[in-house]
């Protein structure tokens, strides 16, 4: 069944869903953002999890194409500059492209490579979970992921 970039876009931004992730303890709307309360530009959003939290705000979003981030608290010891999902529609279905950026370069390169397996590993972990809950209600996603330092 094929599902729009809209669906999509709901399901992956909206931080309630994060709660049906396995290891997420609870989600919270902080801040309301612009246009949309829970996901819209300016929302500043915590998700708790084992072994920690996050605290993001969104930065920027085009409704249903893309959505940016920024952890404003996050468990890694390094400066995220940012994270995008983007939305595009193909022939069966949605493509998600799961980006995160952060500055390790202070870091030894074995510590920087570290952080770079468990930020890929979360991003992964979450998108795949996200996709299960789309596949739940008989979607069809495609998934990107990529980190950049």
């Amino acid at each position: 069944m094929r599902l729009p970039p809209e669906k999509v876009f709901d399901i992956f931004t909206h931080h309630e869903n994060y709660r049906q992730i396995p290891l997420v303890l609870n989600t919270k709307l902080i801040q309301q953002g612009k246009l949309h309360p829970s996901n819209g530009q300016n929302a500043i959003r915590e998700i708790h999890f084992v072994g920690g939290s996050l605290k993001e705000v969104v930065t920027d979003m085009h409704y249903p194409f893309y959505w940016e981030y920024l952890f404003l608290k996050w468990p890694l010891p390094v400066q995220h500059l940012g994270g995008r999902m983007q939305f595009d529609a193909v022939e069966n279905g949605t493509l998600v492209t799961w980006s995160t950026q952060y500055n390790a370069d202070r870091l030894p390169k074995i510590v920087a490579k570290t952080i770079d397996s468990l930020s890929k590993g979360f991003l992964l972990y979450a998108a795949k979970a996200l996709a299960k809950i789309a596949l739940k209600r008989h979607e069809n996603i495609k998934l990107m992921m990529f980190n950049n330092r």
